[in-house]
């Protein structure tokens, strides 16, 4: 027998995975000697190696199989990475400051695993296939490798970047005023400043694949669970699907999502119709703000154009999206129903564009994240400088943004931040 922590190293090792899949697979096979130790013996970890993990030769495929823990797995259900969250909260040192604070390594959990669906699960099956697990993006076990290099858990922004967590459940705490852990329609209309027009945020509700579940829409599940404060409310996964949506729509997953969004027949084309109905709301806000009301005919040639759609007509596949000769293809869902950046990009500046590319970002989420923690962190200063309140635990305490206690100092901050 050997003890938990040494067959956590050795399994790692032996099957060429991140630590802490090691400690995963240590926690699974684990048994309790004659002094109450913690031990895996040699029987059992033979028999899984033989029966699950040696059947794989794909590390990838090795880690799809550590994950589920059984032969021949077909698909990974949110539950499945319950050990992996645990192991690394438990481990990594990064994270170690939530170690006194459960609800929110629960929340940052949360975050990873919504994350983690959202790229991986295209289908929106509810269960992450291994097709999707080979060629979904980015490779889960390239980033927890990077966990294992790196002490920072922030330099892994794919998943498990703490500041990404920060970012989404801060926007959350902002939309969730009443603190029931839903958000309504009116909810998520406060988005950014209410960039969201009321019809897209309709579609979200009633037409979009709720997250890690089993391709349910808000009306599938209005039908089948009358009486649920899920049924026409999001959940934080579901929010967390949303956003990473709206933030980057140079994903194939965002773009797929809001495909789906305006896809209002369901019959697996935007046409004219479909694309029209929403900017007809975009161009009334459009006016009502006091910006140029671009006609919708304009809109169409541009968004044409845009998307190399030489075909008679406007009617649009999702293929037509997911062209890698058409990097801005999102542009065309910023027309129909994001107003700012709709706008921003009418008055783009070529030079900011330019600069953006030798920016040191590799996607619009890491851009927009990075941008969000720095404007967060600078009114927790000024915050802090108004009301002269220390960060949580006293003068030598670091605040939440540095990587201490993320719970907030309740006398002044209840209000504007979720800890």
């Amino acid at each position: 027998a050997m003890a938990a922590p040494d067959f956590a190293a050795y399994a790692a090792e032996c099957c060429e995975l991140p630590s802490t899949i090691g400690a995963v697979l240590a926690g699974r096979l684990a048994r309790r000697d004659g002094d109450e130790r913690a031990v895996v013996r040699l029987g059992d970890w033979l028999a899984h190696w033989r029966d699950v993990l040696g059947r794989e030769d794909d590390a990838r495929l090795r880690l799809f199989a550590a994950l589920s823990g059984e032969r021949d797995a077909v698909g990974l259900r949110p539950a499945a990475f319950s050990p992996l969250l645990d192991a690394l909260l438990a481990r990594h040192p990064g994270l170690a400051f939530l170690a006194d604070h459960a609800e929110f390594q629960d929340k940052y959990a949360a975050t990873v695993v919504a994350r983690i669906f959202y790229r991986l699960d295209s289908a929106r099956t509810g269960a992450i296939s291994r097709r999707g697990f080979l060629h979904g993006g980015p490779c889960l076990l390239e980033a927890l490798f990077r966990l294992d290099a790196d002490a920072d858990v922030n330099r892994e922004p794919a998943y498990f970047s703490y500041e990404h967590f920060y970012v989404i459940y801060c926007r959350w705490w902002e939309l969730d005023a009443d603190r029931d852990a839903r958000l309504r329609r009116d909810d998520l209309l406060r988005y950014a400043g209410h960039r969201l027009s009321r019809a897209v945020v309709d579609r979200v509700f009633d037409a979009a694949p709720r997250a890690l579940t089993d391709g349910l829409t808000g009306a599938a599940l209005r039908r089948i669970k009358p009486g649920d404060p899920d049924a026409d409310a999001l959940t934080y996964a579901d929010f967390c699907y949303v956003m990473l949506a709206e933030e980057d729509k140079t994903t194939e997953a965002s773009l797929r999502y809001w495909f789906g969004i305006c896809d209002v027949d369901g019959d697996g084309v935007v046409d004219e119709r479909d694309a029209a109905a929403f900017y007809v709301l975009q161009r009334r806000r459009l006016e009502c703000l006091g910006h140029e009301a671009v006609s919708w005919g304009d809109v169409r040639c541009q968004m044409a154009d845009l998307l190399d759609h030489g075909r008679s007509g406007l009617r649009l596949r999702v293929e037509d999206f997911l062209n890698d000769k058409c990097p801005q293809a999102g542009v065309f869902f910023d027309a129909l129903f994001a107003l700012d950046k709709f706008v921003r990009w009418e008055q783009r500046d070529p030079f900011a564009d330019r600069m953006r590319k030798d920016d040191p970002f590799d996607t619009d989420w890491d851009r927009f994240a990075a941008q969000e923690y720095a404007r967060l962190a600078t009114e927790e200063d000024q915050l802090e400088e108004a009301y002269g309140v220390d960060s949580p635990g006293g003068e030598d305490a670091v605040s939440p943004l540095d990587g201490s206690s993320p719970v907030e100092a309740e006398v002044v901050r209840s209000a504007e931040a979720p800890f």
